[in-house]
């Protein structure tokens, strides 16, 4: 809710980052993710709309929403990312939920 600097970068902004409390209740998910993304241009030199593009593919399963939002972010640069990009999105399960067991086939 209060924008800061990037990490390491605190002594460029006039404000020192604080603590902040947000609510995380069961079900709710929290999405990471480094400048890479957010500053990936397309031809036309757009950066990525991150914010944009979330809403469209939040689902309950993290690993799909962050396969669709990295097949997005390459779709939007021509398929080559010019520089690092990390995303990582965090889930707080539902108490009680039940979960679905794949079978993997050992090696």
């Amino acid at each position: 809710t209060r924008p800061a600097p990037p990490l390491g970068l605190a002594s460029l902004g006039g404000e020192l980052p604080s603590l902040q409390v947000v609510p995380f209740a069961e079900g709710d998910q929290l999405l990471l993710y480094t400048d890479g993304v957010i500053e990936a241009r397309d031809r036309g030199r757009e950066y990525f709309p991150l914010l944009e593009r979330v809403p469209r593919h939040i689902c309950d399963e993290p690993s799909r929403t962050l396969a669709s939002l990295h097949d997005e972010l390459l779709s939007h640069v021509g398929g080559r990312l010019h520089d690092d990009a990390a995303l990582l999105l965090l889930r707080k399960p539902v108490l009680g939920a039940v979960r679905r067991v794949v079978d993997v086939p050992s090696a």
